[in-house]
């Protein structure tokens, strides 16, 4: 086959499909860093594979044998050559977007094959264009934030910036090769890397190519450099800093003042923070210092995406609530008279009461097993000597293997003062704490949707971390990915996390998957969170839309601060799915109150208890756990 298009940048923004067909033998044309649009087709009943490949203005060519009345299911997609050391013409193809409707573009082989005109991304008048996932490249992000710049000279302390990333090649061969003399504040450029320039702020957030003097930075903004590289080991950095002076004609460059350089990045941590770096003047003596964090998000190799489905981009509960099962019926340390929460009895018994998804905790155990459970601690009992009473420590998750945990008498504290559940008296495997993921992928009922938060210690204001010493962001979610696309099957799963790094390299690790952003806002009920990207509802709902994810979890202690609940209709206005959580929820009319507002999802516990009997989207028809059913019945309307 062969055909040519234009890529969808053009007037009307139109892409427009094969005209012609024909029977060629090569594939021809190269472009390092260039952007190109690419068909994928497949036949019904096989995977997704690559059939058609574009490149503006020119004419590219694959062939593959159809059989007559075959159904061929495609997507449009913008796809990027990145240089590549391990491919034999040192280039490899990536996503930059593609279009994410639940399924593909489809035709029948009938006859000459055409491909209708289509616009990119255009769906019955709804854009589902999303940004590509990691097929085999490391993305690489440099933030600038919090007051990051200071400069040593008065006459520089008062001005604004622009600070321009540009990539170096340190590769060795390349090194010896260059033509930059060894005096010279240049480093070895690495033209086909495209740098991209992320600004978020409280009011809005920019994102886009960086102009040719850099962005202006203002000490409000969080400033993203990304960049994309198959040779991140050999990738370094040279940030320019000019001065920026808003009356300055736009034909005139801005005053160069000075730089930095970046040597490639550790690549066995997956995330740096405040690395003090110096800002060297024009004549290489320093003049201040800069503070960048860093992120490196790997490929997931061990599972490979197609495109034949995606649920990223797709939500199909609009205009309807679902009732979600916070840790399945609710906090066990409220509760104590329940199934204990994050179990499997747990989550059968809010599928039996009528809850449309349930939400739940990941970690890792010591031996990386990802384990359903909400604390990143327990408390072992011992006794130091044979007649003294028991005492209690205090042991992080992360520290134990999973056989460790099932065997050790262990216990969490409860809602009565001083008093401890204890974790190891349970002998229904149904009821027993610390399942596996894959248990309960394996084991939960089909039908039932999880909502699924991974958890990763974060920093709060004070400058205390929830736990030390955490697994690497890279290796954490990796264990995790392994495990659902091994076993989750056809159940709908939406990842979320309140740490934002964690969302982001959720999102670009795989293609199939939502992600939802969870923020506590500017709470009082617990010391607030550090990161920028958590600190009010306004920047978090930026910074989900910065990263193309699907929606926001907000904490509905701060969205009741306005009686009018705007902050759910400002979401929603964005195009993001805004589900909300809290203890406030615990109440039916809540609840009603929340419908009435368009919430999309509502995160509470005892679902038996609270939830009103209307509106039910999901409810087990028969339950093979009669004997469960039975006991929440004899439980009964107990007090919250």
């Amino acid at each position: 086959m062969s055909g040519s298009a234009c890529e969808g940048f053009g007037a009307g923004g139109r892409l427009y499909g094969v005209t012609q067909i024909s029977v060629s033998n090569s594939v021809s044309g190269s472009s390092v860093g260039r952007e190109a649009g690419t068909s994928g087709a497949g036949t019904s009943g096989a995977g997704t594979s690559s059939f058609l490949v574009f490149l503006l203005g020119d004419v590219w060519s694959k062939v593959i044998q159809l059989n007559v009345a075959e159904t061929i299911e495609y997507r449009f997609f913008v796809g990027r050559f990145l240089e590549c050391d391990k491919t034999e013409n040192g280039v490899e193809l990536t996503i930059v977007r593609w279009e994410t409707p639940l399924n593909a573009r489809c035709l029948k082989v009938n006859g000459p094959l055409s491909l209708p005109v289509a616009e990119f991304g255009n769906f019955n008048g709804f854009n589902m264009v999303t940004s590509g996932w990691l097929t085999g490249q490391t993305c690489m992000q440099l933030r600038i934030h919090d007051d990051p710049i200071v400069m040593w000279k008065s006459r520089y302390r008062n001005q604004m910036y622009r600070i321009k990333c540009v990539p170096m090649d340190y590769r060795p061969n390349k090194m010896s090769h260059s033509d930059v003399e060894e005096d010279s504040i240049d480093g070895p450029l690495c033209s086909s890397t495209r740098t991209t320039v992320l600004v978020l702020n409280d009011r809005e957030y920019n994102s886009g190519s960086q102009d040719a003097y850099g962005t202006v930075f203002n000490n409000e903004d969080y400033l993203v450099f990304k960049v994309q590289s198959f040779n991140c080991q050999h990738l370094g950095f040279q940030l320019e800093f000019f001065v920026h002076d808003p009356k300055l004609p736009p034909d005139e460059a801005p005053k160069y003042i000075g730089f930095t350089h970046i040597l490639p990045l550790e690549q066995q941590r997956s995330l740096g923070v405040r690395l003090r770096l110096p800002i060297m003047g024009l004549r290489h003596k320093p003049i201040g210092e800069i503070y960048i964090d860093y992120l490196l998000i790997k490929p997931f190799t061990t599972h490979k995406c197609y495109m034949d489905v995606s649920y990223q981009g797709h939500w199909g509960m609009k205009g309807k609530t679902l009732d979600i099962g916070h840790r399945g019926m609710g906090v066990s340390q409220k509760h104590i008279e329940l199934v204990h929460e994050n179990t499997l009895a747990s989550f059968s018994a809010a599928a039996i009461h009528g809850a449309d998804m349930v939400e739940f905790d990941v970690m890792l155990t010591k031996d990386h097993e990802p384990l359903v459970f909400h604390d990143y601690t327990v408390h072992l009992s011992y006794k130091k000597g044979f007649d003294e009473e028991a005492q209690l420590f205090e042991i992080p998750i992360k520290d134990l293997t999973l056989a460790q945990l099932h065997s050790m008498k262990l216990s969490q504290p409860c809602c009565v003062a001083g008093s401890q559940i204890d974790l190891s008296k349970e002998n229904d495997e149904q009821k027993k704490p610390f399942p596996t993921l894959k248990q309960v992928l394996l084991e939960a009922d089909k039908r039932l949707a999880f909502f699924m938060e991974v958890k990763h210690p974060l920093t709060v204001e004070s400058g205390k971390v929830e736990l030390d010493q955490y697994f690497d962001h890279n290796l954490h979610i990796d264990k995790i990915l392994e495990v659902v696309f091994n076993y989750a099957g056809s159940r709908k799963i939406v990842f979320a996390s309140f740490d934002a790094d964690a969302c982001i390299i959720l999102q670009q690790k795989q293609n199939r998957y939502p992600v939802m952003f969870l923020t506590c806002g500017q709470t009082v009920r617990w010391e607030p969170y550090k990161d920028f990207r958590c600190r009010n509802f306004p920047v978090a709902i930026s910074f989900a839309l910065s990263e193309g994810l699907m929606g926001v979890g907000l904490n509905l202690e701060i969205v009741l601060q306005d009686k009018d609940m705007s902050v759910m209709k400002k979401a929603h206005e964005t195009g993001l799915v805004t589900f909300v959580w809290g203890e406030e929820a615990n109440n039916k009319e809540m609840i009603k109150q929340l419908r009435r507002h368009g919430a999309d999802g509502i995160i509470y516990d005892r679902i038996d208890f609270h939830r009103p009997r209307d509106n039910v989207q999901f409810e087990l028809e028969d339950t093979t756990n009669k004997t469960l059913m039975k006991e929440f019945k004899d439980v009964g309307q107990i007090s919250k």
